[in-house]
């Protein structure tokens, strides 16, 4: 193929790979371009990296072997330069990106709150209407279960009720079961005597 045919065929492209470049360093100095802008970028960079080894070695004018490099290194520079920190990037968020996606979706965000907390609000006055719809929520065993849980009498007395015997047999387990560990883990070394 013919240099000029080859800049006629993709002249625009290159055009288009300078213009979103000039754009996103003039955004950064600003603000973050939308995904939209910058999302034709990386095919842009890469037909441009083909374009200049296709060049290269089918012996084109220095000047055009020139511009393609020149696009290639700007191209790189944007695509692979340093990304802020994770810690940047999450002070960044929930300073400014998260603020700004929430007036966005206002509406949304309005009608999750209401089904997760409107449903917990109205099961909430329905179970202190009508105590026996607590039995569609939850289980008879899990009520009895909670139910004994929160008695008073299973409070008079802090910690579990055991006896002096009880105690000594779990001293000798943990005591047992803790040296068996170690036993297990180290390293048998004396045995390769």
């Amino acid at each position: 193929m013919k240099q000029d045919t080859f800049n006629k065929q993709h002249d625009e492209d290159w055009h288009a790979l300078q213009a979103g470049l000039k754009s996103l360093d003039e955004s950064s100095a600003r603000a973050r371009k939308t995904r939209d802008d910058v999302s034709a970028l990386p095919r842009l960079y890469r037909n441009v990296c083909h374009h200049l080894s296709l060049s290269k070695s089918r012996a084109y004018s220095p000047q055009l072997i020139d511009r393609l490099s020149r696009l290639a290194l700007q191209g790189h520079q944007a695509l692979y330069r340093d990304r802020p920190n994770i810690w940047q990037r999450f002070i960044q968020f929930i300073a400014q990106d998260y603020p700004q996606l929430f007036r966005q979706q206002w509406g949304f965000m309005l009608a999750a709150c209401m089904l997760f907390f409107g449903a917990f609000l109205l099961m909430l006055i329905t179970v202190q209407l009508f105590p026996q719809m607590i039995y569609t929520v939850i289980d008879p065993w899990q009520v009895r279960s909670m139910e004994a849980m929160y008695t008073p009498e299973a409070h008079a007395r802090l910690g579990p009720s055991r006896d002096s015997e009880s105690d000594f047999l779990m001293f000798g387990f943990y005591i047992k079961n803790n040296t068996s560990i170690g036993f297990q883990t180290s390293p048998v070394v004396w045995c390769s005597v």
